[in-house]
């Protein structure tokens, strides 16, 4: 679940008391307004429940998701006193975010969003890290979010196969989805060259049916 206000315990400040006085010259040293781009990828796959009734499938789904956040320092003092700007800060942050991200995209896993269209929900998910976790970043850090970008939503190979393998067998399933394939198959038949046999449909190179022996029209 995401970090959220009722559950500060899961916060910790990046500075210990021991640095706080060394902290505050550094932090003086950052402006207002001092900017950066956070990106971040998810350490462990995210589970994702993708669901498609049009085909049965209901499947969980690992997904490695990367992305970018900006933000910049909206409290001088407060950044000084709790922030180490470099690797650190960084760290803290990207673990952080992919906590809140986990519990943003359970939401649109139940609205029954597809995982291929997450990214172009950036939006959507950052209004959800704006309620569960922007506000600490601001009350404890001094820093302010400004944009969110999720750049992808990789599943593994083999959660793909498995989509594709139940997609499949529902295609198959269906009659009119057979019929479909079959005269698709035919029409790519004749236009290589073969002829339809005119008894039982199948599609031929030489002079008798391979399915009945139908004799080749003339």
């Amino acid at each position: 679940m995401g970090i959220t206000k009722t559950d500060p315990s899961n916060y910790g400040h990046l500075r210990g008391g021991t640095q706080i006085q060394g902290a505050a010259r550094q932090g003086a040293a950052v402006s207002a307004g001092h900017a950066e781009t956070l990106r971040f990828r998810t350490p462990t796959p995210i589970l994702y429940h993708e669901q498609d009734a049009s085909c049965g499938l209901s499947l969980d789904v690992s997904l490695t998701c990367e992305g970018e956040c900006d933000w910049n320092v909206c409290d001088t003092a407060l950044f000084g006193k709790n922030c180490l700007p470099g690797a650190e800060l960084n760290e803290h942050l990207e673990n952080e975010i992919c906590l809140a991200l986990e519990a943003a995209l359970t939401k649109l896993s139940s609205a029954g969003v597809p995982f291929a269209e997450l990214p172009g929900r950036s939006d959507e998910i950052g209004r959800s890290l704006a309620e569960d976790l922007f506000p600490l970043w601001r009350e404890r850090l001094g820093i302010q979010a400004t944009r969110f970008r999720l750049t992808s939503a990789a599943p593994r190979k083999e959660d793909m196969d498995a989509i594709g393998a139940i997609r499949l067998q529902a295609k198959l399933s269906d009659p009119a989805e057979m019929a479909k394939a079959l005269q698709e198959a035919q029409d790519a038949a004749v236009a290589a060259g073969a002829w339809l046999c005119p008894k039982c449909g199948m599609a031929n190179n030489g002079n008798f049916c391979t399915n009945c022996g139908t004799k080749k029209p003339e």
